[in-house]
């Protein structure tokens, strides 16, 4: 095996041998420059984009979840109004109907008639002036 390695070092000396390994250092170098100068600005470029849109992308989505949570959050607010408002008798919560002596009132104002007079209405606009 000593041999083997003291012949290949012997062929790494052959002038053919170390121009040919120049010459494809050189091809490196030129690849090399090559992708330096043509190559990388535009993946830089398109690295850069891409990133851009990625960014955009990102906040779309969280405008998006922050939307949904809004509308989720209203939705049960919601609900809640409705289920709250479907058990409202709106004849007996809205216009209280009740009565004073031989008058019926609604929400307080006496209704119905004393001898000729009306009450109720009537009484009401005289005393505001009408």
């Amino acid at each position: 095996d000593a041999t083997n390695i003291d012949d290949n070092d012997n062929d790494n000396d052959d002038p053919y041998t170390k121009s040919k390994l120049i010459h494809q250092l050189q091809l490196l170098r030129n690849q090399r420059h090559h992708l330096q100068t043509a190559i990388l600005p535009t993946l830089h470029r398109q690295t850069t984009e891409w990133d851009f849109r990625l960014a955009a992308e990102h906040r779309s989505f969280e405008k998006s979840v922050s939307e949904l949570e809004a509308l989720r959050a209203k939705r049960t607010w919601n609900r809640e109004e409705y289920d709250s408002a479907a058990k409202w008798h709106v004849s007996g919560d809205v216009f209280i109907v009740w009565h004073r002596g031989p008058f019926g009132t609604v929400n307080g104002f006496r209704l119905g008639r004393v001898a000729r007079t009306m009450v109720g209405l009537m009484k009401k606009c005289s005393a505001a002036g009408r």
